[in-house]
């Protein structure tokens, strides 16, 4: 048989020509075909010699194994099978996609601890230049440490590069990723008795206070120029939240209880925005919302919030708040309340001895005064819950700060270019819903729409055969 592949709507048509099968009006079609197509003449014709050969072959007499090995060495090769092209299946398809979904979860904190330790690396690099910078600065300077002030601008002419100022992992935006511990302002060289020990530059955060950048510990350049990472940072390089009750007494007392009042104001953009996020921050620092309100008046919207978190972490909140836009105003105010702590307790321990007392004397007494044993009971069990209260409230204040935080949004003059604009954007958000609701709508009613189009696209099949059918 030949290997020209003839037309696949025309396969039964030629076929049945060829057995004599086809009607009148088919044969005039196929016909008119093999008048134009010469895969389909090629076709037929193999088709016919095949018919000889076997007829001759099925008519013929046995005439031993010889005679059948001729026939069949005659008889022309099978054709080969047309190659069949198909896609791929939802399965292979989500196979794929699965293998790719695993690796990707597989490698990619890969690829971050490996960028983490770059950066790393560079910082430890940056740390160490501006380290050896100060120690030149120094020795052209009488041995002495520029000051906290203006160290940077100090010693850039010694590194050479703005670059070195920044670490690469600090997400904050800011200009400068170190610091420089105030006792060394203007220091002398030659008045740090072990140089090797002494913290000179580290890691800091926007406060000042030390920042664990990396893998949860920082960067520390000592005052004989090198560095070091560390997990904890070593004497000397100052802590991140200075405010709080302090664990010391001074000598004065058992322990120092203060108090602290907050307040802050933030101008921003996206003021719910900027709530929602101080609500992320006082939740990271262990504290709880008291009020939260918002209001728009005016094209400006307003918010507040009132809150309280621990005395030890409220440097760290404030200075997360700041960064959340412009700070309009903000302020700190402390109070000792050893004294009246001190009193508070001292009064509960008095109440509470009163109480353990009068229980002993009712059970002795209950016999002959049970009544007016119970009476002063309660009476002592009240005043004891009083102080208990008071007590409480004393202390509470000085473990909890009380922090107000006010948000506001900048007043914008609306131009004509920005009324166009915010028009524009509302028809164009207007439309993407339509547009979602639309397509939202299509993809829940495929379950009734997807039958009809598969029964009407079958339906047109068969009607165009019968059409094709009738005209031969």
């Amino acid at each position: 048989m030949s290997t020209s592949t003839p037309c696949d709507e025309w396969v039964e048509a030629v076929s049945a020509y060829a057995d004599n099968e086809a009607s009148r009006g088919e044969r005039r079609s196929v016909e008119k075909h093999l008048g134009e197509c010469e895969a389909c003449r090629t076709w037929l014709e193999a088709i016919r010699q095949d018919q000889k050969v076997y007829t001759e072959a099925y008519g013929a007499e046995a005439q031993g194994a010889e005679y059948v090995e001729k026939v069949i060495a005659g008889l022309p090769a099978e054709q080969e099978p047309a190659p069949v092209r198909r896609g791929f299946t939802l399965v292979e398809l989500g196979v794929v996609v699965a293998i790719i979904g695993i690796l990707a979860a597989t490698l990619f904190p890969v690829f971050a601890r490996a960028r983490e330790k770059a950066g790393q690396t560079s910082c430890l690099s940056n740390i160490k230049q501006l380290a050896l910078g100060m120690v030149m600065y120094a020795r052209d300077h009488d041995e002495h440490l520029p000051s906290v002030e203006n160290w940077p601008a100090a010693i850039l002419p010694y590194v050479k590069n703005e670059r070195l100022f920044v670490c690469p992992t600090d997400r904050k935006g800011s200009k400068l990723s170190y610091a420089m511990p105030w006792s060394l302002s203007g220091a002398s060289l030659a008045d740090i008795a072990k140089p090797a020990e002494r913290p000179l530059l580290y890691d800091a955060d926007t406060g000042g206070g030390s920042a664990p950048r990396h893998n949860d510990g920082g960067h520390v350049a000592f005052c004989d120029g090198h560095a070091k990472w560390y997990a904890h940072p070593p004497e000397g390089v100052p802590r991140a939240g200075v405010l709080g009750a302090p664990d010391r007494n001074y000598g004065l007392a058992e322990r120092l209880h203060l108090a602290y009042d907050a307040g802050i104001g933030v101008e921003t953009r996206d003021v719910l925005g900027a709530i929602s996020q101080a609500k992320r921050i006082i939740s990271e620092q262990q504290g709880f919302v008291l009020e939260a309100r918002y209001s728009d008046t005016n094209g400006r919207a307003n918010g507040q919030l009132s809150f309280k978190v621990p005395s030890t972490q409220l440097d760290i909140t404030l200075q997360a708040l700041c960064r959340l836009g412009r700070v309009l105003n903000w302020q700190v105010k402390g109070e000792d309340m050893t004294t009246q702590v001190t009193s508070a307790q001292a009064r509960l321990r008095v109440r509470e001895g009163e109480l353990a007392h009068s229980e002993q004397a009712a059970q002795r007494a209950r016999a002959a005064r049970e009544e007016a044993a119970r009476a002063e009971l309660r009476t002592l069990e009240e005043k004891t819950t009083e102080a208990r209260s008071s007590a409480y409230a004393e202390e509470s204040k000085t473990v909890l700060a009380t922090v107000s935080a006010t948000f506001t949004s900048p007043v914008a003059k609306v131009t004509p270019l920005m009324a166009t604009q915010r028009t524009l954007t509302g028809v164009w958000g207007w439309s993407a819903r339509m547009a979602g609701t639309g397509a939202a709508w299509v993809a829940g009613l495929a379950p009734v729409w997807v039958p009809l189009v598969a029964i009407w696209w079958g339906l047109s099949v068969l009607w165009r055969r019968r059409r094709i059918a009738a005209a031969r």
